[in-house]
Protein backbone atom coordinates (compact mmCIF):
# COMPACT_ATOMS: atom_id res chain seq x y z
CA UNK A 1 0.00 0.00 0.00
CA UNK A 2 2.81 2.42 0.93
CA UNK A 3 4.51 1.81 -2.44
CA UNK A 4 1.34 2.69 -4.35
CA UNK A 5 0.71 5.74 -2.18
CA UNK A 6 4.30 6.89 -2.72
CA UNK A 7 3.82 6.69 -6.49
CA UNK A 8 0.39 8.37 -6.44
CA UNK A 9 1.56 11.21 -4.17
CA UNK A 10 4.60 11.93 -6.36
CA UNK A 11 2.49 11.78 -9.53
CA UNK A 12 -0.04 14.21 -8.04
CA UNK A 13 2.61 16.66 -6.84
CA UNK A 14 4.45 16.59 -10.17
CA UNK A 15 1.25 16.99 -12.20
CA UNK A 16 -0.08 19.85 -10.08
CA UNK A 17 3.27 21.70 -9.91
CA UNK A 18 4.00 21.79 -13.64
CA UNK A 19 1.39 24.36 -14.78
CA UNK A 20 2.65 26.88 -12.21
CA UNK A 21 6.28 26.14 -13.12
CA UNK A 22 5.57 26.57 -16.84
CA UNK A 23 4.08 30.00 -16.17
CA UNK A 24 7.20 31.06 -14.26
CA UNK A 25 9.75 29.57 -16.69
CA UNK A 26 10.22 32.79 -18.66
CA UNK A 27 10.71 34.86 -15.51
CA UNK A 28 13.37 32.45 -14.26
CA UNK A 29 15.11 32.26 -17.64
CA UNK A 30 14.50 28.50 -17.91
CA UNK A 31 13.66 28.44 -21.62
CA UNK A 32 15.07 26.12 -24.29
CA UNK A 33 15.76 27.92 -27.59
CA UNK A 34 16.07 25.88 -30.82
CA UNK A 35 19.45 25.34 -32.46
CA UNK A 36 21.10 23.12 -35.10
CA UNK A 37 21.23 20.04 -32.84
CA UNK A 38 17.61 20.24 -31.65
CA UNK A 39 14.36 19.24 -33.29
CA UNK A 40 11.85 21.63 -31.74
CA UNK A 41 10.58 24.97 -33.00
CA UNK A 42 9.98 27.91 -30.68
CA UNK A 43 10.81 28.55 -27.04
CA UNK A 44 10.04 25.61 -24.74
CA UNK A 45 10.04 25.84 -20.89
CA UNK A 46 12.72 23.70 -19.20
CA UNK A 47 11.06 23.22 -15.82
CA UNK A 48 9.89 19.59 -16.02
CA UNK A 49 12.88 18.41 -14.02
CA UNK A 50 11.94 20.66 -11.10
CA UNK A 51 8.49 19.06 -10.99
CA UNK A 52 9.96 15.55 -11.21
CA UNK A 53 12.40 16.24 -8.37
CA UNK A 54 9.74 17.97 -6.28
CA UNK A 55 7.29 15.09 -6.55
CA UNK A 56 9.96 12.44 -6.02
CA UNK A 57 11.71 13.96 -3.02
CA UNK A 58 8.62 15.13 -1.14
CA UNK A 59 6.86 11.79 -1.61
CA UNK A 60 9.89 9.66 -0.72
CA UNK A 61 10.53 11.83 2.35
CA UNK A 62 7.16 10.79 3.78
CA UNK A 63 8.12 7.10 3.76
CA UNK A 64 11.92 7.04 4.03
CA UNK A 65 13.16 10.01 6.05
CA UNK A 66 14.05 7.79 9.01
CA UNK A 67 16.54 5.98 6.77
CA UNK A 68 19.97 7.63 7.03
CA UNK A 69 20.81 6.62 3.46
CA UNK A 70 17.75 8.50 2.21
CA UNK A 71 18.86 11.68 3.97
CA UNK A 72 22.08 11.46 1.92
CA UNK A 73 20.09 10.83 -1.25
CA UNK A 74 17.90 13.85 -0.52
CA UNK A 75 20.90 16.14 0.07
CA UNK A 76 22.78 14.88 -3.00
CA UNK A 77 19.68 15.23 -5.18
CA UNK A 78 19.17 18.84 -4.12
CA UNK A 79 22.75 19.62 -5.16
CA UNK A 80 22.15 17.98 -8.55
CA UNK A 81 18.91 19.88 -9.14
CA UNK A 82 20.41 23.25 -8.15
CA UNK A 83 23.40 22.84 -10.48
CA UNK A 84 21.07 21.54 -13.20
CA UNK A 85 18.85 24.62 -12.93
CA UNK A 86 21.91 26.87 -13.13
CA UNK A 87 23.01 24.96 -16.22
CA UNK A 88 19.56 25.33 -17.80
CA UNK A 89 19.68 29.06 -17.15
CA UNK A 90 23.33 29.95 -17.78
CA UNK A 91 24.76 27.02 -19.81
CA UNK A 92 27.52 26.21 -17.30
CA UNK A 93 31.00 25.08 -18.29
CA UNK A 94 31.23 21.28 -18.14
CA UNK A 95 33.88 21.50 -15.39
CA UNK A 96 31.45 23.34 -13.11
CA UNK A 97 28.75 20.78 -13.86
CA UNK A 98 31.13 17.97 -13.02
CA UNK A 99 32.05 19.76 -9.81
CA UNK A 100 28.41 19.79 -8.71
CA UNK A 101 27.95 16.14 -9.66
CA UNK A 102 31.07 15.12 -7.71
CA UNK A 103 29.83 16.98 -4.62
CA UNK A 104 26.46 15.21 -4.87
CA UNK A 105 28.13 11.80 -5.33
CA UNK A 106 30.42 12.36 -2.33
CA UNK A 107 27.41 13.30 -0.19
CA UNK A 108 25.52 10.07 -0.91
CA UNK A 109 28.71 8.04 -0.46
CA UNK A 110 29.26 9.68 2.94
CA UNK A 111 25.76 8.56 3.98
CA UNK A 112 26.43 4.94 3.03
CA UNK A 113 25.12 4.72 -0.55
CA UNK A 114 28.22 3.23 -2.12
CA UNK A 115 29.77 0.01 -3.31
CA UNK A 116 30.72 -2.27 -0.44
CA UNK A 117 32.88 -4.68 -2.46
CA UNK A 118 34.90 -4.44 -5.65
CA UNK A 119 32.95 -5.55 -8.75
CA UNK A 120 34.05 -8.91 -10.23
CA UNK A 121 36.26 -9.67 -7.22
CA UNK A 122 33.63 -9.68 -4.49
CA UNK A 123 36.16 -8.59 -1.87
CA UNK A 124 36.31 -5.56 0.37
CA UNK A 125 38.82 -2.80 -0.38
CA UNK A 126 39.99 0.47 1.09
CA UNK A 127 37.09 2.85 1.70
CA UNK A 128 38.76 5.49 -0.46
CA UNK A 129 38.86 3.08 -3.42
CA UNK A 130 35.21 2.09 -2.97
CA UNK A 131 34.18 5.75 -2.75
CA UNK A 132 36.15 6.46 -5.93
CA UNK A 133 34.33 3.66 -7.78
CA UNK A 134 31.01 4.96 -6.43
CA UNK A 135 31.68 8.54 -7.58
CA UNK A 136 32.75 7.39 -11.04
CA UNK A 137 29.64 5.25 -11.38
CA UNK A 138 27.31 8.06 -10.31
CA UNK A 139 29.01 10.45 -12.72
CA UNK A 140 28.49 7.92 -15.53
CA UNK A 141 24.84 7.33 -14.63
CA UNK A 142 24.05 11.05 -14.26
CA UNK A 143 25.64 12.07 -17.55
CA UNK A 144 24.35 9.05 -19.49
CA UNK A 145 20.73 10.09 -18.95
CA UNK A 146 21.63 13.76 -19.38
CA UNK A 147 23.09 13.06 -22.83
CA UNK A 148 20.21 10.74 -23.78
CA UNK A 149 17.66 13.52 -23.34
CA UNK A 150 17.46 14.46 -27.02
CA UNK A 151 13.94 13.42 -28.06
CA UNK A 152 10.54 13.91 -26.43
CA UNK A 153 9.91 11.20 -23.84
CA UNK A 154 13.18 9.35 -24.53
CA UNK A 155 15.10 9.86 -21.27
CA UNK A 156 11.90 9.73 -19.22
CA UNK A 157 10.76 6.47 -20.83
CA UNK A 158 14.14 4.77 -20.40
CA UNK A 159 14.22 6.03 -16.82
CA UNK A 160 10.79 4.53 -16.15
CA UNK A 161 11.95 1.13 -17.39
CA UNK A 162 15.06 1.30 -15.18
CA UNK A 163 13.12 2.40 -12.09
CA UNK A 164 10.42 -0.22 -12.64
CA UNK A 165 13.15 -2.87 -12.75
CA UNK A 166 14.70 -1.59 -9.52
CA UNK A 167 11.25 -1.70 -7.89
CA UNK A 168 10.66 -5.31 -8.96
CA UNK A 169 14.10 -6.38 -7.71
CA UNK A 170 13.65 -4.51 -4.42
CA UNK A 171 10.33 -6.29 -3.80
CA UNK A 172 12.29 -9.55 -3.59
CA UNK A 173 14.46 -8.26 -0.73
CA UNK A 174 13.73 -8.40 2.98
CA UNK A 175 15.34 -4.96 3.50
CA UNK A 176 14.21 -3.26 0.30
CA UNK A 177 11.70 -0.81 1.79
CA UNK A 178 13.46 2.50 1.13
CA UNK A 179 14.56 1.32 -2.32
CA UNK A 180 10.95 0.57 -3.26
CA UNK A 181 9.62 3.86 -1.90
CA UNK A 182 12.24 6.03 -3.63
CA UNK A 183 11.91 4.18 -6.94
CA UNK A 184 8.09 4.35 -6.79
CA UNK A 185 8.22 8.07 -5.99
CA UNK A 186 10.57 8.70 -8.92
CA UNK A 187 8.20 6.75 -11.18
CA UNK A 188 5.32 8.93 -10.07
CA UNK A 189 7.31 12.13 -10.59
CA UNK A 190 8.21 11.12 -14.15
CA UNK A 191 4.67 10.03 -15.00
CA UNK A 192 3.34 13.39 -13.85
CA UNK A 193 5.83 15.08 -16.19
CA UNK A 194 4.90 12.80 -19.10
CA UNK A 195 1.30 14.02 -18.92
CA UNK A 196 2.65 17.30 -20.35
CA UNK A 197 5.34 15.82 -22.57
CA UNK A 198 3.79 13.98 -25.56
CA UNK A 199 5.46 14.72 -28.89
CA UNK A 200 5.59 17.57 -29.80
CA UNK A 201 6.38 18.51 -26.19
CA UNK A 202 5.23 21.73 -24.53
CA UNK A 203 7.73 21.38 -21.66
CA UNK A 204 11.18 19.80 -21.26
CA UNK A 205 12.77 18.29 -18.18
CA UNK A 206 15.99 20.21 -18.88
CA UNK A 207 19.40 19.37 -17.45
CA UNK A 208 17.97 19.61 -13.93
CA UNK A 209 15.58 16.77 -14.78
CA UNK A 210 17.83 14.53 -16.86
CA UNK A 211 20.72 14.82 -14.39
CA UNK A 212 18.41 14.18 -11.44
CA UNK A 213 16.94 11.18 -13.25
CA UNK A 214 20.35 9.62 -13.94
CA UNK A 215 21.63 10.42 -10.46
CA UNK A 216 18.52 8.98 -8.77
CA UNK A 217 18.65 5.75 -10.79
CA UNK A 218 22.35 5.31 -10.07
CA UNK A 219 22.00 6.00 -6.35
CA UNK A 220 18.95 3.76 -5.89
CA UNK A 221 20.67 0.98 -7.88
CA UNK A 222 23.64 1.16 -5.46
CA UNK A 223 21.25 1.12 -2.50
CA UNK A 224 19.54 -1.93 -4.01
CA UNK A 225 22.85 -3.82 -4.22
CA UNK A 226 23.74 -2.85 -0.65
CA UNK A 227 20.37 -3.89 0.80
CA UNK A 228 20.51 -7.26 -1.01
CA UNK A 229 23.20 -8.48 1.36
CA UNK A 230 25.33 -9.80 -1.49
CA UNK A 231 22.50 -11.61 -3.29
CA UNK A 232 22.59 -9.08 -6.15
CA UNK A 233 26.00 -8.47 -7.72
CA UNK A 234 27.28 -4.97 -8.62
CA UNK A 235 27.36 -5.67 -12.37
CA UNK A 236 23.55 -5.66 -12.36
CA UNK A 237 23.77 -1.86 -12.67
CA UNK A 238 24.77 -2.24 -16.34
CA UNK A 239 21.52 -3.79 -17.62
CA UNK A 240 19.51 -1.65 -15.16
CA UNK A 241 20.92 1.54 -16.67
CA UNK A 242 20.74 -0.13 -20.06
CA UNK A 243 21.33 1.66 -23.33
CA UNK A 244 22.29 5.15 -22.02
CA UNK A 245 25.62 3.87 -20.64
CA UNK A 246 26.82 2.18 -23.83
CA UNK A 247 25.52 5.05 -25.99
CA UNK A 248 27.46 7.63 -23.94
CA UNK A 249 30.63 5.52 -23.98
CA UNK A 250 30.57 5.04 -27.75
CA UNK A 251 29.85 8.72 -28.44
CA UNK A 252 32.78 9.80 -26.28
CA UNK A 253 35.09 7.32 -28.04
CA UNK A 254 34.05 8.74 -31.43
CA UNK A 255 34.69 12.30 -30.26
CA UNK A 256 38.16 11.48 -28.93
CA UNK A 257 39.06 9.61 -32.14
CA UNK A 258 38.14 12.77 -34.04
CA UNK A 259 40.45 14.81 -31.81
CA UNK A 260 37.60 16.59 -30.02
CA UNK A 261 36.71 16.89 -26.37
CA UNK A 262 34.59 13.94 -25.16
CA UNK A 263 32.13 16.51 -23.79
CA UNK A 264 31.71 18.51 -27.01
CA UNK A 265 28.17 18.50 -28.47
CA UNK A 266 27.37 16.70 -31.72
CA UNK A 267 24.76 14.52 -33.43
CA UNK A 268 26.36 11.11 -32.90
CA UNK A 269 23.96 9.73 -30.29
CA UNK A 270 21.89 6.71 -31.21
CA UNK A 271 18.67 8.75 -31.47
CA UNK A 272 20.35 11.16 -33.89
CA UNK A 273 21.58 8.25 -36.01
CA UNK A 274 18.14 6.64 -36.10
CA UNK A 275 16.56 9.91 -37.24
CA UNK A 276 19.19 10.27 -39.95
CA UNK A 277 18.14 6.88 -41.34
CA UNK A 278 14.64 8.19 -41.94
CA UNK A 279 12.85 6.95 -38.82
CA UNK A 280 10.22 9.28 -37.42
CA UNK A 281 10.48 10.69 -33.92
CA UNK A 282 8.15 8.04 -32.50
CA UNK A 283 9.83 5.20 -34.39
CA UNK A 284 13.26 6.20 -33.09
CA UNK A 285 11.99 6.42 -29.52
CA UNK A 286 10.16 3.09 -29.84
CA UNK A 287 13.31 1.36 -31.16
CA UNK A 288 15.34 2.60 -28.19
CA UNK A 289 12.56 1.60 -25.79
CA UNK A 290 12.69 -1.93 -27.23
CA UNK A 291 16.44 -2.28 -26.60
CA UNK A 292 16.13 -0.72 -23.14
CA UNK A 293 13.26 -3.07 -22.25
CA UNK A 294 15.32 -6.08 -23.33
CA UNK A 295 18.25 -4.97 -21.18
CA UNK A 296 16.23 -4.30 -18.03
CA UNK A 297 14.36 -7.60 -18.48
CA UNK A 298 17.73 -9.36 -18.50
CA UNK A 299 18.52 -7.62 -15.18
CA UNK A 300 15.46 -9.23 -13.59
CA UNK A 301 16.24 -12.65 -15.06
CA UNK A 302 19.95 -12.51 -14.06
CA UNK A 303 19.44 -10.91 -10.63
CA UNK A 304 21.21 -13.78 -8.82
CA UNK A 305 23.89 -14.42 -11.45
CA UNK A 306 27.59 -13.61 -11.24
CA UNK A 307 29.16 -10.39 -12.49
CA UNK A 308 30.76 -12.14 -15.48
CA UNK A 309 27.47 -13.68 -16.63
CA UNK A 310 25.66 -10.35 -16.31
CA UNK A 311 28.32 -8.45 -18.25
CA UNK A 312 28.42 -11.17 -20.91
CA UNK A 313 24.66 -10.98 -21.50
CA UNK A 314 24.75 -7.18 -21.46
CA UNK A 315 27.50 -7.05 -24.10
CA UNK A 316 25.69 -9.67 -26.20
CA UNK A 317 22.41 -7.72 -26.24
CA UNK A 318 24.26 -4.51 -27.13
CA UNK A 319 26.15 -6.30 -29.92
CA UNK A 320 22.95 -7.77 -31.38
CA UNK A 321 21.34 -4.31 -31.23
CA UNK A 322 24.36 -2.83 -33.03
CA UNK A 323 24.10 -5.46 -35.77
CA UNK A 324 20.39 -4.70 -36.15
CA UNK A 325 21.23 -1.00 -36.50
CA UNK A 326 23.84 -1.73 -39.18
CA UNK A 327 21.36 -3.89 -41.08
CA UNK A 328 18.79 -1.10 -40.87
CA UNK A 329 21.33 1.43 -42.12
CA UNK A 330 22.20 -0.75 -45.12
CA UNK A 331 18.52 -1.14 -45.89
CA UNK A 332 17.46 2.49 -45.45
CA UNK A 333 20.45 4.56 -46.40
CA UNK A 334 21.31 4.63 -50.09
CA UNK A 335 23.72 7.56 -49.85
CA UNK A 336 24.05 11.21 -48.98
CA UNK A 337 21.33 12.74 -46.82
CA UNK A 338 18.60 10.50 -48.20
CA UNK A 339 17.60 9.43 -44.69
CA UNK A 340 17.29 13.05 -43.55
CA UNK A 341 15.05 13.84 -46.52
CA UNK A 342 12.84 10.85 -45.72
CA UNK A 343 12.60 11.95 -42.10
CA UNK A 344 11.70 15.51 -43.09
CA UNK A 345 9.08 14.24 -45.52
CA UNK A 346 7.55 11.97 -42.89
CA UNK A 347 7.39 14.86 -40.41
CA UNK A 348 5.71 17.05 -43.03
CA UNK A 349 3.21 14.29 -43.71
CA UNK A 350 2.36 14.06 -40.01
CA UNK A 351 1.92 17.83 -39.78
CA UNK A 352 -0.29 17.86 -42.86
CA UNK A 353 -2.40 15.07 -41.41
CA UNK A 354 -2.77 17.03 -38.19
CA UNK A 355 -4.31 20.03 -39.93
CA UNK A 356 -6.39 18.04 -42.42
CA UNK A 357 -10.09 17.69 -41.61
CA UNK A 358 -10.92 14.46 -39.87
CA UNK A 359 -12.90 11.96 -41.85
CA UNK A 360 -16.29 10.94 -40.60
CA UNK A 361 -16.06 7.70 -38.62
CA UNK A 362 -17.69 4.70 -40.26
CA UNK A 363 -20.85 3.12 -38.84
CA UNK A 364 -18.82 -0.02 -38.15
CA UNK A 365 -16.37 1.86 -35.95
CA UNK A 366 -19.16 3.65 -34.10
CA UNK A 367 -20.78 0.36 -33.13
CA UNK A 368 -17.45 -1.25 -32.26
CA UNK A 369 -16.65 1.68 -29.96
CA UNK A 370 -20.03 1.29 -28.30
CA UNK A 371 -19.32 -2.41 -27.82
CA UNK A 372 -15.96 -1.57 -26.24
CA UNK A 373 -17.56 1.00 -23.93
CA UNK A 374 -20.23 -1.43 -22.72
CA UNK A 375 -17.68 -4.23 -22.34
CA UNK A 376 -15.23 -2.09 -20.35
CA UNK A 377 -17.97 -0.86 -18.02
CA UNK A 378 -19.30 -4.40 -17.55
CA UNK A 379 -15.81 -5.75 -16.83
CA UNK A 380 -15.03 -3.10 -14.23
CA UNK A 381 -18.34 -3.02 -12.38
CA UNK A 382 -19.39 -6.64 -12.88
CA UNK A 383 -15.93 -7.85 -11.95
CA UNK A 384 -15.95 -5.73 -8.78
CA UNK A 385 -19.19 -7.43 -7.69
CA UNK A 386 -17.92 -10.95 -8.41
CA UNK A 387 -14.39 -10.98 -7.01
CA UNK A 388 -13.42 -11.80 -3.43
CA UNK A 389 -10.28 -11.35 -1.36
CA UNK A 390 -10.27 -7.54 -1.36
CA UNK A 391 -7.69 -6.50 1.23
CA UNK A 392 -7.72 -3.32 3.32
CA UNK A 393 -4.97 -1.61 1.33
CA UNK A 394 -6.78 -2.27 -1.95
CA UNK A 395 -10.01 -0.90 -0.48
CA UNK A 396 -8.33 2.25 0.83
CA UNK A 397 -6.58 3.01 -2.47
CA UNK A 398 -9.80 2.29 -4.39
CA UNK A 399 -11.74 4.76 -2.24
CA UNK A 400 -9.01 7.41 -2.50
CA UNK A 401 -8.94 7.11 -6.29
CA UNK A 402 -12.73 7.17 -6.50
CA UNK A 403 -12.87 10.26 -4.30
CA UNK A 404 -10.17 12.02 -6.33
CA UNK A 405 -11.98 11.18 -9.57
CA UNK A 406 -15.28 12.58 -8.26
CA UNK A 407 -13.78 15.77 -6.80
CA UNK A 408 -11.45 16.70 -9.66
CA UNK A 409 -13.92 15.41 -12.27
CA UNK A 410 -16.10 18.42 -11.49
CA UNK A 411 -13.50 20.53 -13.30
CA UNK A 412 -14.24 20.10 -17.05
CA UNK A 413 -10.58 20.24 -18.05
CA UNK A 414 -9.74 17.40 -15.66
CA UNK A 415 -12.45 14.96 -16.77
CA UNK A 416 -10.18 12.99 -19.10
CA UNK A 417 -7.39 12.72 -16.52
CA UNK A 418 -9.71 11.61 -13.71
CA UNK A 419 -11.43 9.11 -16.01
CA UNK A 420 -8.07 7.54 -16.83
CA UNK A 421 -7.11 7.40 -13.16
CA UNK A 422 -10.31 5.67 -12.07
CA UNK A 423 -10.51 3.33 -15.08
CA UNK A 424 -6.87 2.26 -14.90
CA UNK A 425 -7.01 1.47 -11.19
CA UNK A 426 -10.34 -0.35 -11.53
CA UNK A 427 -9.15 -2.51 -14.45
CA UNK A 428 -5.90 -3.42 -12.68
CA UNK A 429 -7.63 -4.43 -9.45
CA UNK A 430 -10.37 -6.43 -11.15
CA UNK A 431 -7.76 -8.18 -13.32
CA UNK A 432 -5.64 -9.01 -10.27
CA UNK A 433 -8.47 -10.15 -8.01
CA UNK A 434 -10.35 -12.08 -10.70
CA UNK A 435 -7.31 -14.35 -11.07
CA UNK A 436 -6.20 -14.42 -7.43
CA UNK A 437 -9.51 -14.88 -5.65
CA UNK A 438 -12.50 -15.26 -8.00
CA UNK A 439 -15.95 -15.71 -6.51
CA UNK A 440 -16.90 -18.44 -8.92
CA UNK A 441 -16.16 -20.00 -12.26
CA UNK A 442 -17.99 -17.35 -14.29
CA UNK A 443 -14.98 -15.09 -14.91
CA UNK A 444 -12.74 -18.04 -15.73
CA UNK A 445 -15.07 -19.99 -18.01
CA UNK A 446 -14.67 -20.47 -21.76
CA UNK A 447 -17.47 -17.95 -22.31
CA UNK A 448 -15.43 -15.26 -20.53
CA UNK A 449 -12.37 -15.87 -22.68
CA UNK A 450 -14.52 -15.85 -25.81
CA UNK A 451 -15.82 -12.43 -24.75
CA UNK A 452 -12.27 -11.28 -24.01
CA UNK A 453 -11.23 -12.39 -27.48
CA UNK A 454 -14.10 -10.49 -29.08
CA UNK A 455 -13.07 -7.33 -27.25
CA UNK A 456 -9.47 -7.80 -28.43
CA UNK A 457 -10.70 -8.31 -32.00
CA UNK A 458 -12.80 -5.12 -31.83
CA UNK A 459 -9.70 -3.28 -30.58
CA UNK A 460 -7.61 -4.58 -33.48
CA UNK A 461 -10.24 -3.61 -36.08
CA UNK A 462 -10.61 -0.08 -34.70
CA UNK A 463 -6.86 0.52 -34.40
CA UNK A 464 -6.28 -0.79 -37.93
CA UNK A 465 -9.00 1.42 -39.43
CA UNK A 466 -8.22 4.60 -37.48
CA UNK A 467 -6.14 7.32 -39.10
CA UNK A 468 -2.87 8.01 -37.30
CA UNK A 469 -3.78 11.61 -36.53
CA UNK A 470 -6.66 10.42 -34.37
CA UNK A 471 -4.98 7.65 -32.41
CA UNK A 472 -1.22 7.31 -32.05
CA UNK A 473 1.08 5.38 -29.79
CA UNK A 474 2.37 7.89 -27.29
CA UNK A 475 3.63 8.28 -23.75
CA UNK A 476 0.12 7.30 -22.66
CA UNK A 477 0.88 3.82 -24.01
CA UNK A 478 4.00 3.80 -21.86
CA UNK A 479 1.81 4.53 -18.85
CA UNK A 480 -0.45 1.65 -19.86
CA UNK A 481 2.44 -0.78 -20.07
CA UNK A 482 3.87 0.50 -16.79
CA UNK A 483 0.71 -0.07 -14.79
CA UNK A 484 0.43 -3.56 -16.26
CA UNK A 485 4.02 -4.29 -15.24
CA UNK A 486 3.27 -2.96 -11.77
CA UNK A 487 0.22 -5.21 -11.57
CA UNK A 488 2.25 -8.21 -12.71
CA UNK A 489 4.97 -7.40 -10.19
CA UNK A 490 2.53 -7.71 -7.28
CA UNK A 491 2.58 -11.54 -7.44
CA UNK A 492 6.22 -11.63 -8.63
CA UNK A 493 7.02 -14.43 -6.23
CA UNK A 494 4.24 -16.68 -7.47
CA UNK A 495 5.31 -19.92 -9.08
CA UNK A 496 2.21 -20.21 -11.29
CA UNK A 497 3.24 -18.16 -14.33
CA UNK A 498 -0.08 -18.87 -16.06
CA UNK A 499 -1.82 -16.69 -13.47
CA UNK A 500 0.55 -13.82 -14.18
CA UNK A 501 -0.09 -14.18 -17.91
CA UNK A 502 -3.86 -14.26 -17.34
CA UNK A 503 -3.72 -11.02 -15.35
CA UNK A 504 -1.53 -9.30 -17.94
CA UNK A 505 -3.77 -10.26 -20.87
CA UNK A 506 -6.97 -9.13 -19.14
CA UNK A 507 -5.47 -5.84 -18.03
CA UNK A 508 -3.91 -5.03 -21.41
CA UNK A 509 -7.10 -5.68 -23.36
CA UNK A 510 -9.33 -3.55 -21.14
CA UNK A 511 -6.78 -0.80 -20.51
CA UNK A 512 -6.46 -0.29 -24.25
CA UNK A 513 -10.24 -0.47 -24.60
CA UNK A 514 -10.53 2.38 -22.09
CA UNK A 515 -7.79 4.34 -23.85
CA UNK A 516 -9.45 3.99 -27.26
CA UNK A 517 -12.79 5.14 -25.90
CA UNK A 518 -11.22 8.20 -24.23
CA UNK A 519 -9.12 9.08 -27.29
CA UNK A 520 -11.69 8.52 -30.05
CA UNK A 521 -14.92 9.25 -28.18
CA UNK A 522 -14.10 11.84 -25.49
CA UNK A 523 -17.79 12.70 -25.01
CA UNK A 524 -18.23 9.19 -23.58
CA UNK A 525 -15.37 9.62 -21.08
CA UNK A 526 -17.67 10.75 -18.21
CA UNK A 527 -19.81 7.59 -18.63
CA UNK A 528 -16.72 5.42 -18.53
CA UNK A 529 -15.47 7.35 -15.51
CA UNK A 530 -18.79 6.80 -13.71
CA UNK A 531 -18.54 3.04 -14.28
CA UNK A 532 -14.95 3.05 -13.03
CA UNK A 533 -15.82 5.01 -9.88
CA UNK A 534 -18.76 2.67 -9.20
CA UNK A 535 -16.39 -0.28 -9.59
CA UNK A 536 -13.91 1.19 -7.09
CA UNK A 537 -16.64 1.89 -4.56
CA UNK A 538 -17.97 -1.65 -5.00
CA UNK A 539 -14.50 -3.08 -4.38
CA UNK A 540 -14.22 -1.07 -1.16
CA UNK A 541 -17.65 -2.18 0.10
CA UNK A 542 -16.77 -5.81 -0.67
CA UNK A 543 -13.84 -5.55 1.72
CA UNK A 544 -15.94 -4.06 4.49
CA UNK A 545 -18.35 -6.99 4.39
CA UNK A 546 -21.25 -5.05 2.86
CA UNK A 547 -21.35 -7.19 -0.26
CA UNK A 548 -23.79 -5.97 -2.85
CA UNK A 549 -23.74 -9.21 -4.80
Amino acid sequence: MEMMLSLILALSLSTLALPALIRRAGTWGLIDAPDARKHHVGMIPRVGGIAIALGTLLSATVWSFADTAYVGFLAGSLVIVVFGMLDDRNNLDFRIKFGGQIIAALIVAAFGIRLQTLPFFGVEAFTVLLVLFTVLFLLASTNAFNLLDGLDGLAAGCGILSLATISVLALTLVDGGSVVFIAAAALGGILGFLRYNPHPAIVYMGDAGSQFLGFAIGAVALLLIDRSGGAIHPAIVLPILGLPIIDTLLVMIVRMREGRSPFSPDRNHIHHRLLSLGLSHRQAVAAIYLVQATLVASAIILRNSSDLVIVGVYVTICAVSALAFLALRRHCRTGGNHGDRIHQASEQTVKAAAVAPATRPSLQRIWLLRYLAVSAAAYMFGGALLVRGVTTDIAVIALLCAGAAVIFGMWPRAVTLTTRLAAYVAVIYVSYLSVQAPAGALINEIAFYAWLGSVALALAVIMASTSRDLFQLSTQDLLTVLVVLAMVAMPAMMSDKSMIAAMAVRALVFLYACELIISLKPVKAPNLGFAAVASLVALATMQSGLQVW
